[in-house]
């Protein structure tokens, strides 16, 4: 006796009308992995181009000025303004001179999750970046649109 199965046969075609949504699920965790790297990336560049911008607009106002004791206060402005959550830590030494100039120092702080000891999430305060701008400014008025 001679048994044939329907799969045996080339002519008979499979059913495939799940395929394309197991495919879609096993890919699902790669995808979502991959969009949260972006997003990810992206907010790094970002308070990447925020950080920058606040230390040179804070470096180029204090050589203008003369007053390197304010920097603190525009970085924070900046940081405010950009909606940069964070803790910057901002250093500022003026030269006097024509030009004068003023450099400035900012190094971010996050708050971020870390594993305890008990296995736990605590918050805890790292370090991020750190960049270091120098400006010069000859008189007020010459800075365009960093003077305010």
């Amino acid at each position: 006796m001679n048994h044939h199965n329907q799969y045996d046969q080339p002519h008979v075609r499979r059913d495939r009308s799940g395929m394309s949504t197991v495919e879609f699920t096993l890919l699902l965790p790669f995808l979502a992995v991959m969009a949260a790297s972006l997003f990810s990336l992206e907010f790094l560049v970002y308070r990447s181009i925020g950080q920058s911008y606040a230390a040179f607009s804070a470096a180029r106002r204090c050589a203008v000025s003369g007053l390197p004791g304010i920097a603190p206060v525009l970085v924070r402005a900046d940081y405010r303004a950009c909606s940069m959550p964070g803790f910057p830590a901002v250093s500022a030494q003026g030269e006097a001179g024509n030009p004068s100039r003023c450099k400035v120092t900012v190094r971010d702080y996050f708050t971020a999750l870390v594993p305890g000891r008990n296995g736990r999430l605590r918050r805890q305060t790292l370090p991020g970046a750190s960049i270091t701008v120098v400006a010069a400014g000859t008189a007020p008025g010459m800075g365009g649109d960093n003077d305010r």
